[in-house]
């Protein structure tokens, strides 16, 4: 699928739901599954996880403390406590030889905390260090603060994952039937950029061979969330999110039948808006 998740697997049941919908309305296939792709993706949505005001700060806290540049080392700040403390996470100087750690040729005791062939450097203490690293630090520092993020703008990112659904809903041109948020429509980056491409719609064939083909590319819902996520992973997950749509979708409709709401004008217009008229 190439790193994209593409909505129209395992969708039997509800590819025979339309062609029930169909025979019941009279209208053809194609029409009727067009109609059904706005009430699917807005399920889709609703399953969608939005990220919290607390986990949004804390990311933002996290991303505003650290920075990583190639060749010039890691910066981390340490956020968690008030003690601010600047820690360069720079090539290590020590070796560990077999009569223990030596700095410079000589035994020079404990060494500090290891990051594989680098060593954690503290630069807002006492200590003085080389001109080199302190430029590095230096620069690091002066990047780190150009970069820093607003609370205000990354909470503006909480309905990303559900906007994708929502793209992809306006690719096929149906994304005026959904009942959606505000906040999903106006989706940002965590950054304050505008949402990148991540839903997309393709159709083809006609007749009973028509098909509708949706893909969502979001990253998270393709690969899963972080180890760090401790919320439900169900809601993160976009090929569970899908299936989860669809068997909601012909769930519904069985209801529907079975309380005979295709039975009265009015309330079938309503139910199923675009297929049958009041």
């Amino acid at each position: 699928m190439s790193g994209a998740l593409v909505a129209t697997l395992e969708a039997d049941k509800f590819l025979a739901m339309c062609r029930e919908l169909g025979r019941l309305s009279g209208k053809d296939f194609e029409h009727v599954l067009r109609a059904q792709i706005a009430p699917l993706l807005e399920v889709c949505v609703r399953y969608t996880y939005a990220a919290k005001g607390k986990a949004i700060k804390e990311g933002v806290r996290f991303k505003n403390s650290r920075i990583e540049a190639e060749g010039r080392g890691v910066l981390s700040v340490n956020y968690r406590t008030d003690a601010g403390r600047a820690w360069l996470i720079d090539e290590s100087t020590w070796e560990n030889r077999m009569d223990g750690w030596h700095k410079k040729g000589k035994p020079d005791g404990k060494p500090p905390r290891r990051f594989g062939t680098k060593t954690a450097h503290h630069m807002n203490g006492d200590r003085r260090w080389g001109q080199a690293r302190w430029n590095r630090y230096q620069q690091l520092a002066s990047e780190l603060a150009r970069r820093q993020i607003k609370a205000s703008q990354a909470a503006k990112s909480r309905g990303l994952a559900k906007g994708s659904w929502y793209q992809i809903a306006a690719d096929a041109g149906v994304a005026n039937q959904m009942r959606v948020p505000q906040f999903v429509k106006n989706t940002t980056t965590f950054i304050g950029k505008p949402a990148p491409d991540m839903g997309s719609s393709s159709s083809y064939g006609t007749g009973s061979r028509f098909v509708i083909e949706l893909v969502n590319a979001n990253r998270v819902l393709v690969n899963g969330p972080s180890p760090r996520f401790k919320g439900d992973r169900r809601k993160l997950d976009g090929h569970d999110i899908a299936a989860r749509a669809l068997k909601t979708r012909v769930s519904a409709f069985n209801r529907d039948v079975k309380n005979g709401v295709f039975d009265d004008i009015a309330t079938r217009a309503t139910r199923y808006p675009g297929i049958f008229v009041a």
